[in-house]
């Protein structure tokens, strides 16, 4: 006798309404481009970083603007099937660290047109349309923490406009463990030209970087430095996370300046909540910074700050919040 499985009639219920919900913003936004053009790529607002460094809160904030759509993590293997086929990333239940580096004056036809299909706001699906504007569709903004190493290549071919976040590897990494994120040195290692033009003097010490710890201490400094060093060279706005904490209505209010929304202003409750993706909610603005001092050994501290030091990111110490200059 065939025993049947109970069905999870509530857990079918909300993947029905995420699509619909999906599909019916879709639709809207269809109407909207049968009169009005779609906004070109050079249009669109790029917001990066490593993971677990609060893109999320700001790219949701940004979201409060009106007449934009947020596109979410488009460069995920796991739910994109284009971003796994072009990375070689196949998709995996557990997250993973990866970036793949795109050499700023190289061609690479089709990461050349999914990019652009991605900043054009076509490509979509429920994991993406995560926001959803059920309005006119004048900016797309994308977050691509995936994209840390490609940046100027993007900037090159179709100059968007990048908001660059970095927090403290602490931080970051303790979340990342927390968060069950894996990394792998290797997946740095096999990238011929990220080798050859930004880490060849560190490549013995990234090879004896075998464990969780020190591969993960390892590729945030690699995304930072790499990123760091090429959107310099280009207009940008570098976001400290640990800053925007602190006084995030006055730099909330320049960053809008800086998109072109001068007199915009997100509400008080969107900017003081922590992101739907933040780790838990802290009782104090000095837990949510310093959380990572009481948990991580002063071992692991050191060693994840020796790589930093290493790729010269000199922003961050063993104190929990950033120098005051930035990377020059």
């Amino acid at each position: 006798m065939k025993i049947l499985r109970p069905v999870d009639t509530k857990s079918q219920i909300s993947v029905f309404l995420i699509n619909m919900r999906f599909k019916t913003n879709q639709v809207v936004e269809r109407a909207h481009l049968l009169s009005n053009e779609r906004p070109k790529a050079s249009d669109a607002v790029l917001v990066s970083g490593s993971g677990r460094s609060g893109t999320t809160w700001i790219h949701d904030i940004l979201g409060s603007i009106p007449d934009v759509q947020l596109i979410f993590e488009p460069l995920n293997p796991n739910f994109v099937e284009e971003a796994s086929k072009l990375s070689g990333i196949s998709k995996s239940e557990q997250p993973k660290v990866f970036c793949q580096y795109l050499s700023a004056d190289q061609n690479y036809p089709d990461w050349l047109t999914f990019l652009e299909r991605i900043l054009t706001g076509q490509v979509r699906n429920s994991w993406i349309d995560r926001s959803i504007n059920w309005g006119p569709t004048n900016q797309y903004i994308a977050k691509l923490i995936r994209g840390n190493l490609m940046l100027a290549y993007i900037k090159n071919n179709f100059d968007p406009k990048i908001i660059y976040v970095i927090r403290h590897p602490c931080a970051v990494i303790l979340s990342r463990l927390n968060n069950g994120w894996f990394a792998d040195v290797d997946d740095l290692l096999s990238q011929e030209a990220l080798i050859e033009e930004y880490l060849k003097p560190w490549v013995g010490l990234i090879e004896k970087e075998r464990d969780l710890i020190g591969a993960h201490a390892v590729w945030w400094a690699v995304e930072n430095m790499v990123a760091l060093h090429e959107i310099n060279r280009e207009d940008h706005y570098l976001i400290k996370y640990e800053d925007f904490c602190l006084s995030p209505r006055s730099l909330f209010s320049d960053l809008f300046s800086w998109l072109g929304y001068p007199r915009f202003d997100a509400s008080k409750n969107l900017i003081l909540e922590p992101s739907r993706l933040s780790d838990i909610s802290y009782a104090t603005m000095k837990d949510r910074l310093g959380f990572w001092k009481d948990i991580l050994s002063t071992l692991t501290q050191e060693r994840i700050l020796v790589w930093a030091d290493r790729l010269g990111i000199e922003i961050y110490s063993d104190n929990t919040l950033p120098k005051p200059n930035p990377l020059k």
